[in-house]
This record gives C-alpha cells, sequence and structure tokens, in this order.
C-alpha cells in the first residue's frame, strides 16, 4: 500500500516555515483541568456578520485560571458573543460546518469528539490533525501507536459518526514543524462532496497528491496523482473536480531580496490533467510547505497567503483567473484563510483575525485570534 502513497519533495531544502509568517504554537502548559466552564466573550462593535451565519473565533484566554489555553467565541448579527465550548488545550481543533460538532487534540496526543447540544465530549484515540468532512458525516486524523514522536508507522483513520466506528484509510508519514500540528496547516483536504481525502505524505523524496474515494461508504480506494513541483498545502476545487496546489515557478534576487513566482495549479481527479489557473504570480515566499490556495465557493477568486514582494507578509492577495490579482493589507500576516458561505467575505487568522469584506476590501479588525471558522447559526442556538 506504501506505493500508492503521495510523497512530497520540496522543491527547496527546508524544514519548516522558515520565510513565512506561521509560527508553530502549542499551548502544552495548559493541561485542559483546571477551568470546566466557558470563558467569557469580548464584543465586537459593529462586526458585519452575515445573517444566518456564525463566525468562530478562537482565541488564547488571558483569563487566570486558564492561561494559554483556547477559547472558542461565536459571532452573530443577532445576539452578543457566547461561548462554543469551555476552552481546548492545544490549537489542534476543527469545527463542523453547521456547528454542532467540535473536534480536538489535547496535550496528551488524544483526539476528542464533542457534541455541543449534548455537552458530550468523547476520547476517539492517539491522534493528531483532526478535520471534518464538509457535511459533517466524518472525522478524519492521523493516529499512531506512539505521539508525538513515533516510534511506529503513522495512519490515516475517517471516524464515522453515524455507525461510531473508525475505518482504517492507510499510512502516511507526517510533515512537522517542531512537534506542533495547527489548525492553520492543510495536511488533510476533504473533498466538497465529502467522498474523498487528498493529503501529503513525507515518507520519501518521491512527490505527488494521494487521493483515497469512499467505496461503499466503509472503505477508502488510494490513487496517486504525480506532481513533480508541488510547493504547498492542497485544497480541492469548490466542484470537487480536483486539487489546487502552489507550485514553484522560479525564483530570482531583485535588489539583493529573494523572490519566488508560483503557479496556482489545478490537477484533476481522477485523471491527473494539470491546467494552470494563474501564471508566475510574484510572492516573498522562498522556503518551506506554502500555506494552500484558498478558493471561494463559486471558484472565481482564490486567496493567495504567499505574500507580495514589495509589501510583505501583512497581506492577503486575491486571484481572478489568470494574472488578474487585488492585494489587501492586514493589521498582521495571516497563516489562514475562509471564504463565507456567500463568498461575500474573507476571515484570515494567524495571531491576528479580521474579517475582509471582498466586493469593498474594507477590513473590520477582530483581535487576537489563533483561528476562525464559519458556521451555520440555526445550529448555535
Amino acid at each position: 500500500m506504501t506505493s500508492t502513497l503521495m510523497r512530497l519533495a520540496l522543491f527547496i531544502a527546508c524544514a519548516g516555515y522558515a520565510s513565512g509568517p506561521q509560527q508553530p504554537r502549542v499551548y502544552a502548559n495548559y493541561p485542559g483541568t483546571a477551568a470546566r466552564s466557558p470563558v467569557a466573550c469580548t464584543p465586537i462593535p459593529n462586526l458585519p456578520v452575515p445573517r444566518g451565519t456564525s463566525l468562530v473565533l478562537a482565541a488564547q484566554s488571558t483569563a487566570p485560571n486558564t492561561a494559554g489555553a483556547i477559547r472558542l467565541c461565536r459571532y452573530s448579527s443577532s445576539r452578543s458573543p457566547v461561548p462554543l465550548y469551555r476552552p481546548l488545550p492545544t490549537g489542534d481543533i476543527d469545527i463542523a460546518a453547521d456547528g454542532r460538532l467540535v473536534a480536538y487534540r489535547d496535550s496528551q496526543y488524544r483526539v476528542h469528539l464533542v457534541e455541543i447540544a449534548a455537552s458530550t465530549d468523547r476520547i476517539l484515540g492517539l491522534g493528531v490533525e483532526p478535520r471534518f468532512s464538509h457535511d459533517g458525516r466524518y472525522l478524519a486524523y492521523v493516529t499512531g501507536d506512539s505521539l508525538p514522536l513515533p516510534k511506529s508507522p503513522e495512519r490515516l483513520v475517517v471516524y464515522a459518526l453515524a455507525t461510531k466506528k473508525s475505518v482504517p484509510v492507510g499510512p502516511l508519514t507526517l510533515p512537522r514543524v517542531g512537534d506542533t500540528w495547527n489548525v492553520d496547516s492543510t495536511l488533510l483536504a476533504w473533498s466538497p462532496r465529502a467522498d474523498a481525502l487528498a493529503w501529503f505524505d513525507m515518507g520519501t523524496a518521491k512527490s505527488g497528491v494521494t487521493v483515497a474515494t469512499f467505496i461503499g461508504g466503509t472503505a477508502f480506494r488510494l490513487a496517486t496523482v504525480i506532481s513533480a513541483k508541488l510547493g504547498s498545502w492542497l485544497a480541492w476545487t469548490p466542484d470537487g473536480s480536483g486539487v489546487l496546489y502552489w507550485s514553484a515557478a522560479g525564483f530570482k534576487t531583485v535588489k539583493g531580496e529573494p523572490e519566488a513566482d508560483f503557479n496556482l495549479v489545478r490537477q484533476a481527479v481522477p485523471g491527473g490533467a494539470t491546467t494552470v489557473l494563474v501564471a508566475a504570480a510574484p510572492t516573498r515566499w522562498i522556503e518551506g510547505i506554502a500555506p494552500a490556495p484558498v478558493p471561494s465557493p463559486d471558484g472565481t477568486l482564490f486567496a493567495s497567503l504567499l505574500g507580495e514582494p514589495s509589501g510583505g507578509y501583512d497581506l492577503v492577495t486575491l486571484f481572478a483567473r489568470g494574472r488578474h490579482r487585488r492585494t489587501i493589507n492586514l493589521p498582521v500576516a495571516p497563516s489562514l484563510a475562509r471564504f463565507s458561505p456567500s463568498g461575500a467575505q474573507l476571515v484570515v487568522a494567524g495571531s491576528h483575525a479580521s474579517l475582509i469584506d471582498v466586493p469593498t476590501g474594507h477590513v473590520h479588525d477582530l483581535g487576537p485570534a489563533v483561528a476562525a471558522f464559519w458556521a451555520e447559526s440555526r445550529q448555535l442556538t
């Protein structure tokens, strides 16, 4: 089975995110037992959250009994901010799109599944990188017999919420930045139809994309789609017909400063045929695994966190097909971005979060936050 796994060869030798804005984050100083109740949420004046949608911000708590923990606060247009759940011990978290479920890794490298309405918190087993499918029916995560430094092979599993059973997918080798995993990495990318997963494997120098597709909902078929210049994390096209990634297109030095051009590539699944959607975009990203491109829900825009040669990393760039681009300056360099369900807004976060009105480019400051999620408001009552 290992011959079918995706292998990533970095376009330059690297061991982390040295040139980019990401900073490894781990909150192991908070054991998760100091407080069993939520932390109060800070109001954000004039927050333009669309009706029918909630914005959940994950930020480090500064309260004395939960300092270093991650508090989850949900914001909507119709009510004051309220805690989604109690403080969590790490930033390795995910929230289902309908807002009913939270998954997180604790400081002992165990994956938890939380049902908000019932206030149940179940441990699924050792693991990192929990990621919900878009419909919330499945939770993928990486497990192993020992973490964080495995002495045995790591494995990808999918937990089915309906049957409460885990389905093995296959072995893989995690890329690491120190020993931290964060919400801003997209090691595991679910297709919009929740019928396939794409991921990285760092086991050898061979490069490619591995896609695991469901077989009758109880097993997976693995297929390798080779790509020699894969240079970023993965995303799916909104219609689920392929995966998206940045590919290095060339390096140069301008006035003594290194610059890199990247192509935005769509790779068909199945089939493997590639199409360049944006050619030779100039960036500041010269080392490490680049952040995944972020497509708008209708597939007409692509958000880039690779920085600009003249502007650094404190910005987000919106590309249309071709090379047309629009740069939006931000207070702090972001490490993740998510479009709202309508595509009219883009939330970015890293150590600080901002909400961008896509048509106008207006930036609304959201304050400190390590992550942000969109959720359906009707499920968060």
